[in-house]
């Protein structure tokens, strides 16, 4: 497996993970409702799936840019 591949396997794995913990803690919510995922949670799905630059978005209220955090 190429670089690339490992790092959007690891984005995609956190991707999952968020969602996980989302429907298993509030429940499916529809695609404009979000929550505030427990820091614990975010640290840990973090340190099982980091981002190889430490780059992270965090939580976005529904409608706002992307930008990464530093």
């Amino acid at each position: 497996m190429g670089q690339f591949e490992g790092e959007h396997k690891k984005s995609v794995s956190r991707f999952v993970a968020y969602r996980s913990i989302v429907s298993w803690c509030w429940g499916l919510l529809g695609a404009r409702i979000r929550v505030v995922i427990p820091a614990c949670a975010v640290l840990r799905i973090r340190q099982e799936f980091p981002d190889p630059d430490g780059q992270y978005v965090g939580f976005l209220p529904s409608g706002q840019p992307r930008l990464p955090l530093d």
